[in-house]
């Protein structure tokens, strides 16, 4: 089992791997300061080939986009594991999901003008989470789709469980507010989760 982060941009332009790594980065930093954890954890992304499973040569000053051989590793050393990312065109098909959504779902509906101008841009990216990953990795995924959303004036969005699907879609500046967050969550389970994660982490990054 896995959970998902898609982000869909508004602006055409690509941000390069060193842009998103700088502010995933800050952003990991300002998290751990909120829960006063005083360990500064870095960020790194290499490509991968699919078949065979080889990392490849990764230039971080290039735009974020690869072929569908390709997935972006994400991993913060030395914790074990990391988050896999995808770039994917916006399809008829993914367009058709949109549209249905829009039309059964009512807090979708509202946002409907976000959602399909976003679409335009013709390509989105999805960050993936196995089931297994260090508590860091919990967390630093979705701190990774909301600095790719900023850097594109994007918007992210779940379906399978990667936090509470009530405050989807988002935008980076509302996804800070409450992502991994217990107490910005009614949710019993999301709030004991993560709560278990951030204490997790503190071990995990001062041993």
């Amino acid at each position: 089992m896995s959970t998902t982060f898609r982000v869909y941009p508004h602006i055409s332009e690509i941000p390069t791997f060193s842009q998103i790594i700088y502010l995933s980065n800050r952003r990991l930093h300002q998290f751990l300061s909120l829960y006063g954890i005083d360990a500064r954890p870095r960020l790194n992304v290499v490509l991968r080939s699919t078949k065979p499973d080889l990392e490849q040569p990764t230039s971080q000053d290039l735009p974020a986009r690869w072929r569908d051989d390709l997935y972006a590793w994400f991993y913060i050393p030395p914790a074990p594991g990391g988050t896999d990312a995808y770039f994917r065109k916006v399809d008829d098909q993914e367009k058709e999901i949109w549209l249905e959504e829009i039309e059964t779902n009512k807090r979708v509906n509202q946002r409907r003008d976000l959602i399909l101008s976003r679409l335009e841009a013709g390509h989105f990216w999805y960050f993936r989470r196995s089931m297994g990953q260090p508590a860091i990795i919990n967390l630093a995924y979705g701190l990774v789709a909301a600095s790719v959303a900023e850097l594109t004036d994007g918007f992210i969005y779940s379906g399978d469980n990667a936090w509470d699907y009530e405050r989807f879609p988002a935008i980076a500046a509302e996804f800070d507010e409450w992502y991994f967050r217990p107490e910005e969550t009614k949710d019993t389970n999301f709030r004991e989760w993560s709560e278990r994660c951030i204490r997790a982490i503190s071990a995990e990054l001062t041993t």
